[in-house]
């Protein structure tokens, strides 16, 4: 029988019919058998897979297809079938789930035109199973069809216009969903989506959301939700301004606290806003009151008089103010004005009680432990013992009275420990910046104590006024050790002076420029694809870790680009055998520099012999990234393909391209510094090839001494010259310590000998502690650290006076044990880890341990002292820390740029200001001649002539007829002609050049010099009034000296203006000037930008005549003001607007001559001007607040021209600034 299919059969049994025929026989013989088909349990067919390749870079996880197959078996449904990979191959690079999903197990990093092959495994219900192999073929890689745009942000009150883009070209957006649709725009066929300007207050979720649908011919459509975060503007000023108190008690010493400042703004913090008094004048109640501590309105003096005074308070957010006037009342009331006091131990105090009215009565109401009496007005405090562990704090109410008036005050009285000690702590300071100290004893009232510079290795970079220290501004790299030590001595009336060692320590700035800026090659070979690394760019900054400079091209350049931050590649195939030239900026972020590259371009050698791997072993110091071009015996690398096959140290090394990256490393990491890479290069169709890179990491000394400890820090009173006091320690992870030095300066008590060792220099009687400064250095870093040495007095009983320690990890502890006897024995005795523990004599030793994280990283040990008899037990604990090392931050750069910045704006707004004061008085000036010149010419005209031609007849009788008719009628025989009210104009121009200079605070100071070139036009345009047009020029160089910034800013501004006069008869006149301004700031600073500005400036002046004695007198007053605009730049994001008004009082004086058929004018102005807003927020050039000018010259004048000449003095009334100028001025009519 054949072979039968059961699942095909419709009838499963087969009937078989058997019939033989007898040869001769004339009858059949028939038999009949069945056969009945049994179904078995064959395996899975038609294994298929429903996709066959994979895009080339597809991420892990990429479903790849499903597999799919057919079983046949009765009964067996063929979603019951299981899949699995059938060999290791395919395990290691593919996975499938259960029902046939196959999916790429790690990203795709083979090219396209390469494959997979993966054998897939199908199994039934009964275990029966087929495998098929398929070949996975890699394609190249079409980016599927997604919008780009990403999210946005934009500041409130603004529109925000966002570019919709696509990886693909010829696509249509439109506006989709979205709970904030309604705030965006999208008009038919742009790209251009528009978020319409919102306030940032307007909501508490400032993020707003649209859906965009992107469409194209072929592609499906897609959506993408996109998100406008709008950021907060300081654009509302501070409101709710509030004083805690508005009344004063009269006659209350100056300080006295009146209220309490406080104000409400939506974009600021609440202690951030600042709170000054504003200029009022006449009152002036700056002299009266101050404000300190930012918000606290307090007196300047005692205020007596019992009026309402008015203080106009102004809140500023550094953008936006509020201004308010508050009324202080100034009341009569008792009030017990004695102050508390302090009091050395063991001292009476006497307290004279005092009150704001005189012949009050005094009584004590309650008191702490009977320690006060009262006797009239003198209070007495008892003698009263320091307490070491306690309160020395003592409290008495006292009770004012006078008639029916009667008050209450808690006095307190501080006893205060014996001897006198400094308690200043070291201090640190940025580089170039002046550091203020303010020394500082264990008194409360320290108006008693003297200061003064006994000593010192760096005593001359100090200065000393009272108890303020100053430590003058000092360069960071002005030398290796940037500690600077001063010794200063305090002294009491009547007791012992003390001593101590003031450390500065200078830290740095990022205000070097990067340095050293290279490439590691510049050589390329003609017609490399694009894409070829040319070379690897570095650069050495002082300031800046390597890999926090950014490299970049300077210039638009179509030939090279910056990758990977310092990779130099080309951008096409560069076939032209020749030199280019690159122009390349490294920045660390402040400062920069730029040099050029040239890149050779050469022919590409012969290609010959077996393939070889030609990079050699490198070295690099630690911490810093090191970049190694891999390189091979092939002109073109693009057809070799490297890879990082081995090597003990494989995972501190990373590959991109023929780039190999060593990871920044610590030298002190292990002790074994070189690191090792194995690299296997193949090349299509040839042997590949391995070699082992070894980088060898070198060590710097980039890290200071690290916690300085000494051994003991208890002194027995009355030892001899030459105890010591303990053992000095640190540790230091780039050198070894026996190399460390400990050095003490200055110091009559201790010294520090064997290198480690502290000792007494003298016999120390006195009890108490002595501070002292230990410097430790490894020749290139070091660091200071302070201790405080307990003099204590031998006492009867036993105790051991050893403190607990601490130690860094895997550094063994040498603990000197210390009791208060002498002659004591030392034992272990015990604790919960005194196997740690080691101990000879009087010396404990705690083993070298490593830190654990998370875990307990205390240990102790108890230790029995025994003297005689006597016994006594301690536990001691030592702590071990984890080792930490500390770099710069980044973020001082920024705020140095800043403030470099900040201080670059006020000058240029000073420059600004001058200038635009200097033209509104030149203008002033002309409209003086203008109207002196003219009265010269009224007093010398003459008068009595007839304007208009007379009509007369020579008949006398007709004339007579005729003047009769023509008077009856209200006529005149004059027929007028007309008087010429309108004037030429006159054309003028003056020069003007002006040096000068102001200090600020200590050295600080700026130099100056002024140019400028005026012309106008005037004319009369009425009998009583004058108009005129002027268009100037002016230039300021100014050059600073200063701790935010130092250098010049050159001030370039132009100005047009309007002035005019309106006469008042005999009276005087009304003069008035109004300009506006544009100008340009110049800075020759790399650390700060040019900036611009804009202004407008107006005066407005009344000018009264008089004479005496053929001399005329011009007393005036003007009102001066000027708005400036600084705009915003890279740095400062925000303008900034100045306003600035001053009234000045003056006199000018004339006399006139007649000389050579002319008239010669001599002439003196003497003037004097107050700034009236007081703004003290003006850089080093901050203009005197009041100034007095004299100005000299002389003026000649023939026919419609005339020449002046003038000089002209200005000094600031504190003497801080001073100009003189020279002016010249021409004037002519056409």
């Amino acid at each position: 029988m054949k072979k039968q299919n059961y699942e095909a059969l419709e009838n499963k049994i087969i009937r078989l019919e058997t019939r033989i025929k007898i040869t001769g026989q004339d009858y059949l013989s028939a038999t009949v058998t069945t056969f009945t088909v049994l179904d078995v349990a064959e395996a899975p067919k038609n294994i298929q897979l429903s996709n066959k390749t994979i895009e080339a870079g597809s991420a892990s996880g990429t479903v790849i297809g499903t597999a799919t197959a057919t079983d046949e078996d009765a009964g067996t449904d063929s979603t019951k079938l299981s899949y699995r990979l059938d060999d290791d191959t395919s395990k290691e690079y593919f996975s499938i789930t259960k029902n046939g999903e196959l999916s790429i197990k790690a990203k795709v990093n083979k090219k396209s035109g390469s494959n997979y092959f993966v054998k897939i495994n199908v199994s039934d219900p009964q275990n029966n199973s087929a495998s098929r192999t398929f070949e996975i073929a890699v394609t190249r890689a079409i980016p599927k069809f997604a919008i780009t745009t990403a999210d946005v942000s934009t500041p409130e009150n603004s529109d925000k216009v966002i570019e919709l883009t696509a990886n693909k070209d010829n696509v249509s957006f439109v506006i989709g969903d979205g709970e904030d649709r309604d705030k965006f725009s999208l008009p038919e066929g742009s790209n251009k989506l528009t978020f319409a300007a919102t306030d940032f207050e307007a909501r508490s979720d400032h993020t707003y959301s649209v859906v965009i649908i992107a469409s194209k011919t072929g592609e499906t459509h897609i959506a993408k939700t996109i998100t406008v975060t709008v950021t907060d503007l300081n654009d509302v000023a501070p409101t709710n301004l509030q004083i805690s108190n508005t009344e004063l008690v009269a006659d209350l010493p100056a300080g006295t606290l009146v209220g309490t400042l406080s104000a409400t703004d939506a974009d600021t913090a609440a202690d951030a806003l600042t709170f000054t008094i504003e200029f009022f004048p006449i009152l002036r109640p700056d002299l009266d009151f101050e404000i300190v501590n930012r918000n606290q309105l307090k007196t300047k003096r005692r205020i007596v008089t019992l009026v309402n005074n008015i203080v106009p308070i102004k809140v500023s957010d550094g953008v936006q103010h509020t201004s308010k006037n508050f009324t202080i009342k100034v009341i009569r009331k008792l009030v017990i004005t004695t102050a508390d006091v302090f009091t050395p131990e063991k001292v009476a105090k006497v307290i004279t009680l005092t009150a704001n009215k005189s012949d009050a009565s005094f009584s004590i109401v309650s008191q702490d432990q009977d320690k006060f009496s009262l006797n009239g007005n003198t209070l007495t405090f008892k003698a009263t013992d320091f307490k070491d562990a306690g309160d020395n704090t003592y409290q008495v109410a006292i009770r004012a009275t006078k008639g029916d008036e009667t008050t209450e005050k808690t006095l307190t009285v501080t006893v205060e420990a014996g001897e006198l000690v400094i308690t200043t702590a070291d201090v640190s300071t940025t580089e170039n910046a002046n550091k203020v100290i303010t020394l500082t004893v264990n008194r409360g009232d320290a108006s008693g104590v003297s200061f003064a510079i006994t000593g010192g290795a760096d005593k001359a970079k100090f200065s000393l006024s009272g108890n303020t220290l100053t430590f003058v501004a000092t360069d960071f790299e002005g030398r290796d050790k940037h500690t600077y030590s001063v010794a200063i001595t305090a002294s009491e009336a009547g007791k012992s002076s003390v001593s101590k060692t003031i450390t500065v320590t200078v830290t740095n700035l990022n205000d070097v420029a990067p340095t050293n800026l290279q490439i590691s090659n510049t050589d390329l070979v003609a017609d490399l694809p694009a894409g070829t690394v040319v070379g690897t760019l570095s650069a050495t900054d002082i300031d800046t870790a390597a890999d926090a400079l950014t490299f970049t091209i300077t210039s638009n350049n179509a030939d090279f680009e910056i990758v990977n931050r310092n990779q130099l590649k080309t951008k096409r195939r560069i076939v032209t055998i020749g030199n280019m030239t690159v122009p390349i900026k490294v920045s660390d972020g402040v400062q920069h520099t730029r040099k050029d590259f040239t890149i050779k371009v050469i022919e590409g050698l012969e290609d010959e012999g077996e393939l070889v791997i030609t990079t050699t072993d490198v070295a690099t110091p630690e911490n810093a990234d090191k970049v190694i071009a891999l390189t091979v015996n092939r002109s073109d690398v693009s057809g070799v393909s490297f890879a990082i096959t081995g090597g003990a140290d494989k995972a501190k090394f990373s590959l991109s391209g023929n780039t190999l990256t060593f990871a920044a490393t610590d030298f002190e990491v292990r002790s074994d510094h070189a690191y090792s890479v194995i690299i296997t290069a193949s090349e299509a169709g040839e042997s590949s090839v391995s070699k082992t890179i070894t980088v060898t990491v070198t060590d710097l000394n980039d890290v200071a001494p690290t916690n300085i400890q000494i051994s003991n820090t208890n002194l027995l009173k009355d030892q001899p010259i030459g105890t010591v006091v303990g053992i000095l320690s640190a540790t230091d992870i780039d050198t070894a310590a026996d190399a460390l030095t400990f050095t003490i300066t200055n110091n009559a008590d201790f010294e520090i000998v064997n290198r480690n060792q502290l000792k007494t220099k003298r016999r120390i009687t006195a009890i108490g502690d002595m501070t002292i400064t230990v410097t430790v250095s490894d020749g290139i870093q070091s660091a200071n650290q302070e201790f405080s040495i307990k003099v204590t007095e031998e006492t009867k009983k036993l105790v051991i006076t050893t403190a607990n320690v601490s130690t860094p990890e895997n550094v063994a502890k040498v603990i000197t044990l210390t009791a208060s006897q002498r002659g004591v024995n030392f034992s272990i005795a015990g604790g919960r880890n005194q196997a740690k523990f080691s101990l000879s004599g009087n010396t404990l030793t705690f083993e070298a341990t490593s830190f654990k994280n998370p875990g307990d990283n205390t240990y102790q040990v108890n230790i029995k002292a025994t003297k005689g008899n006597d016994t006594t037990e301690k536990t001691l604990t030592v702590t071990v820390e984890a080792s930490t090392r500390f770099g710069v931050g980044a973020s001082r750069a920024a705020v140095a740029v800043r403030m470099a910045a900040q201080a670059v704006r006020k000058e240029s707004k000073t420059a600004s200001k001058v200038l635009l004061f200097k033209v509104g008085k030149t203008l002033m000036g002309r409209l003086s001649h203008i109207r002196h010149k003219d009265k010269q010419k009224s007093s010398s005209s003459t008068n009595g002539f007839v304007n208009g031609i007379q009509v007369s007849f020579a008949d006398s009788q007709t004339n007579s007829l005729i003047n009769h008719i023509l008077s009856a009628n209200g006529l005149s025989n004059i027929i007028p002609t007309s008087s010429r009210k309108i004037e030429r104009w006159d054309t003028w121009t003056s020069a003007k050049v002006v040096i000068g200079k102001s200090n600020g605070t200590g050295a600080d100071k700026t130099k100056f010099n002024l140019k400028s070139l005026n012309m106008g036009m005037d004319r009369r345009i009425a009998k009583d009034k004058i108009i005129g047009f002027a268009l100037s020029l002016g230039k300021q160089d100014r050059t600073a000296t200063g701790n935010d910034f130092s250098g010049d800013v050159d001030t370039t501004q132009y100005t047009l203006s309007s002035y005019g006069a309106l006469e008042l008869n005999d009276k005087g006149s009304i003069e008035a000037v109004l300009g506006v301004a544009q100008a340009t700031h110049k800075v020759n600073n790399a650390s700060s930008a040019d900036q611009d500005s804009d202004g407008f400036f107006a005066s407005i002046a009344y000018r009264a005549d008089l004479q005496a004695k053929g001399v005329e007198l011009s007393p005036f007053i003007r009102y001066d003001i000027s708005r400036i605009k600084m705009k915003a730049i890279d740095v400062l994001t925000n303008s900034e607007t100045g306003t600035n008004e001053a009234i000045a009082l003056g006199i000018e004086i004339n006399k006139q001559v007649n000389y050579r058929d002319g008239q010669l004018n001599r002439f003196v102005s003497v003037e004097y001007k107050s700034d009236i807003r007081r703004d003290t927020s003006d850089y080093l050039s901050k203009n005197a607040e009041q100034e007095v000018s004299v100005k000299l010259g002389l003026d000649y004048q023939k026919d419609d021209t005339s020449a002046s000449v003038s000089y002209e003095r200005i000094q600031s009334t504190n003497n801080k600034a001073h100009s003189d100028g020279i002016e010249g001025a021409i004037q002519w009519k056409f």
